[in-house]
């Protein structure tokens, strides 16, 4: 059974050399992977002796890398990179309490509350009748206090009931509507389990659940703390359900544009034009949404989660103002994504991503009905939005089908699918010729040949030219030269 889980033979080996000399147990994720015919790459040991030390011993094995996860405690990771960029964590711990019993009782639901020794590979530990909840397709709680012991494990239920397809029990309903003190939890792990269900292949399922418990409204109200005001005029607004139709409308796109094309969806009016414009660049999204933006947080999930916000953050109106011709006096909406994107510790890079994919949904919005396809618009939309772009172009879509019920006019969605079109001509066929031109000249060259000092002008020259390369009216270094000598020359 070691095999199966996913443990290679070498690892195996030396396992149940440690074994031999101090109980050890594979526990939890990885058991009910195997359990529901799914693969792990993530696999928890627990020991009864030192378990920083046997993480470094299997490091050494493997040739790995090994990091000290509390050392107070007692828990090492280690981690592999195996071929294909796929990566293995082993994770070893020290035993809870005096038997491999108690320590499962101690965790959060049934179903990882299963332990296999390694010497004995055949009898399953299971002291809550995790296997039982397996089969019967059931989410429950190991201790009814598991929740208040640790509340992160509210978010963590509604994220493992959607993966794996699970009722929630009534046990753990119950909790789940009573006092879940999220605010004493670490931002960074709220953080995590928000992007963990906006990484699921589809999060609408656990973004209802979020909103239903009234876990969304706590967590945006926490960011919200130093404005009560504004607060008010979001639950006023209640735009949860619109922020929820716009992620399913985007995670369709996504699927649309995935590997594997769903054909009942592909054949609606809308989504088919969509799909038959668009799907030449499949494998280019693809590659683009996995691609990492910070550790564990990749652009497909960034994208979903700042669509959500934008839609919640959205202008919020006077509530005094029935007929919503005066907006508020509030933050803009950069300030507002922003402040939450801090409260939730998000990277420097990821923030700069939010700041650069509402530049870009602005800037679509607010062009006219008879979008620029020019090469030069396009040049002109990638300087402002850099990698966040093609999130942008996608999202845009998405909130032209979340705008009303109906789908749009077939006038209307056929020039947002044209603007999406160039967009991505221009990103991933004429990268270099429109997106990122080659610099003819550079600073130097304009102080030499206008005879200027340093300054930002200089800048703004460089730029000059290479939108004239853009538009195709420049192409060498000395036709550079003449140009900025005949505009900026006097």
């Amino acid at each position: 059974m070691l095999k199966q889980i996913g443990i290679p033979t070498e690892l195996g080996s030396l396992l149940a050399a440690e074994d031999r000399k101090s109980p050890l147990w594979i526990v939890g994720g990885a058991i009910r992977d195997h359990l529901l015919g799914r693969r792990s790459h993530d696999i928890d040991f627990v020991t009864s002796s030192d378990a920083i030390a046997l993480a470094r011993t299997v490091a050494d094995k493997l040739s790995a890398d090994v990091y000290i996860l509390d050392r107070e405690r007692g828990a090492g990771r280690v981690l592999i990179d195996t071929a294909g960029s796929q990566r293995r964590t082993y994770d070893f711990s020290q035993m809870r309490g005096e038997t491999i019993e108690a320590d499962l009782q101690a965790r959060d639901f049934t179903i990882n509350a299963l332990a296999i020794r390694i010497s004995v590979p055949n009898v399953m530990v299971d002291p809550c009748g995790g296997l039982q909840h397996l089969r019967d397709g059931i989410l429950d709680l190991c201790d009814a206090n598991a929740i208040a012991q640790d509340p992160i494990r509210a978010l963590r239920a509604i994220r493992i009931a959607t993966e794996f397809s699970l009722k929630l029990s009534p046990e753990l309903i119950s909790v789940l509507r009573g006092s879940v003190a999220l605010d004493v939890t670490s931002r960074e792990r709220v953080r995590d389990e928000i992007f963990n269900i906006f990484g699921l292949l589809n999060p609408v399922p656990a973004l209802r659940l979020m909103v239903d418990f009234g876990f969304m409204h706590e967590i945006i109200q926490y960011s919200y703390s130093q404005n009560t005001d504004l607060f008010q005029q979001l639950v006023a607004r209640d735009p949860m359900q619109d922020a929820i139709r716009t992620v399913q409308h985007l995670y369709t796109i996504f699927e649309l544009l995935s590997s594997e094309i769903d054909l009942e969806s592909a054949a609606q009016a809308t989504l088919g034009l969509l799909t038959w414009t668009l799907g030449r660049y499949r494998l280019g999204v693809q590659e683009y949404l996995l691609e990492e933006v910070s550790q564990n947080r990749n652009r497909r999930a960034l994208t979903l989660f700042a669509a959500f916000l934008h839609q919640i953050v959205s202008p919020i109106r006077k509530r005094s103002d029935p007929d919503n011709s005066n907006q508020t006096s509030i933050p803009k909406q950069h300030e507002i994504m922003r402040t939450i994107g801090e409260d939730l510790r998000l990277s420097r890079n990821e923030l700069t991503t939010f700041d650069r994919w509402l530049d870009g949904i602005n800037e679509l919005d607010q062009s006219t009905e008879n979008f620029p396809e020019t090469n030069l618009f396009s040049y002109r939309f990638f300087r402002q939005t850099g990698d966040s772009g093609v999130g942008v172009v996608l999202s845009m879509l998405a909130l032209e089908l979340s705008k009303q019920i109906e789908p749009p006019s077939p006038e209307d969605w056929s020039s947002k699918i044209e603007l999406a079109r160039s967009l991505l001509v221009a990103w991933f066929d004429q990268y270099e010729s429109i997106v990122d031109p080659e610099n003819l000249i550079d600073g130097d060259d304009v102080i030499e040949v206008l005879r200027i000092n340093p300054g930002p002008d200089i800048g703004q020259i460089i730029e000059s030219v290479r939108e004239e390369q853009v538009l195709g009216e420049l192409a060498t270094r000395s036709q550079a030269l003449e140009f900025i000598k005949h505009r900026f020359g006097s």
